[in-house]
């Protein structure tokens, strides 16, 4: 008797969350100012229905709404969408019901956020721009010289007319030219692990707060200055290098841009995992304001000679932990 009420129970729910994704999916397709809100917002639903109950609830949900809204709007779309915001609903429901702390949940947000995008993207090629991937590349690589040449000429004109002298002139090119569409897809992997680190952090802040107004009680973000890489993750960050140097070393083609977008990946880490070493240490034992301190992680940060400082520093602190935060530091007393 109790597992039937609990299936009714489910079931109703499962409607309701249905109807709300629905109205979500719609809002997000025919609304363009807002669908970005959209995006962020239809994960929310689904881990909701999955902490309240199980996996299969919510994957009863995502079926129901994703076909209900394919006979509304384009049946493509609609499964693009539906496998963005279920993966990531899923994932969330599944952390915060297993009451997982910030650290955990924002590197599995990461992890689900770069398989959306690999699987929408896989969707995209196949299903909508209906080409082969090598296609796809070149039409990419030709749109992004078209772009960057076109900007190129805009910002001439630009500084031309504010009175800019030639070599200035000359000197501001010769950067924008190093921007090729070669250097972007060489740096295309690491940036796109970059932007599912912005999205993950994105949805579990905005998750976050929709939960606690709805009663549910959710762990604290961990503070800036407490982030630290394990040997383990700094481990796992050094192999897409490794990798793409023995494939270069072989003449595959694509192991330069794994080489240089993991590179770029560990020089990201490095320096953020840096730069929370330095606020700790402004912070806590030359007693800074939060002001001074920002102003002068900033100004310090941008100058490229800091930042070589800080990703040593964060590189140092992965091995004998400054703060007494990483319990699996290398280099022990």
């Amino acid at each position: 008797m109790e597992n039937k009420k609990y299936n009714t129970k489910s079931l109703v729910e499962s409607g309701l969350i249905s109807a709300i994704i629905i109205i979500l999916m719609l809002i997000t397709a025919y609304v363009p100012f807002v669908s970005f809100v959209g995006t962020i917002l239809l994960p929310i639903p689904v881990a909701v229905l999955y902490m309240r109950h199980d996996i299969k609830a919510a994957l009863i949900s995502i079926v129901v709404s994703t076909i209900i809204t394919a006979m509304f709007f384009n049946p493509i779309q609609a499964l693009i969408s539906s496998v963005s915001f279920s993966i990531i609903g899923i994932t969330l429901g599944y952390l915060f019901k297993k009451d997982k702390n910030s650290t955990t949940i924002i590197a599995y947000m990461t992890a689900a956020s770069l398989l959306v995008t690999i699987i929408t993207t896989i969707l995209t090629i196949v299903l909508i721009q209906k080409m082969s991937f090598t296609e796809f590349f070149i039409k990419t690589a030709n749109e992004l010289k078209e772009t960057i040449n076109l900007s190129i000429d805009m910002l001439k004109k630009t500084y031309e007319s504010m009175g800019i002298t030639q070599e200035q002139l000359n000197q501001v090119e010769m950067i924008f030219n190093n921007i090729t569409p070669e250097f972007l897809m060489d740096t295309l992997g690491g940036g796109i692990i970059f932007l599912s680190f912005i999205s993950g952090m994105l949805n579990y802040s905005v998750a976050k707060i929709v939960l606690q107004k709805l009663g549910y009680k959710i762990k604290k973000m961990v503070a800036f200055t407490q982030i630290y890489i394990n040997s383990w993750g700094g481990l796992i960050l050094t192999i897409p290098v490794i990798v793409g140097m023995i494939l270069q070393k072989l003449g595959v083609s694509f192991g330069r841009p794994i080489f240089t977008s993991g590179l770029y990946l560990l020089y990201y880490v490095f320096l953020m995992i840096g730069i929370s070493v330095a606020v700790y240490f402004l912070r806590n034992r030359f007693n800074l304001k939060k002001g001074i301190v920002i102003f002068l992680i900033i100004i310090t940060a941008l100058n490229p000679t800091f930042s070589i400082i800080y990703i040593g520093l964060g590189f140092i602190d992965m091995l004998v932990d400054f703060r007494h935060l990483n319990p699996e530091k290398i280099l022990k007393k």
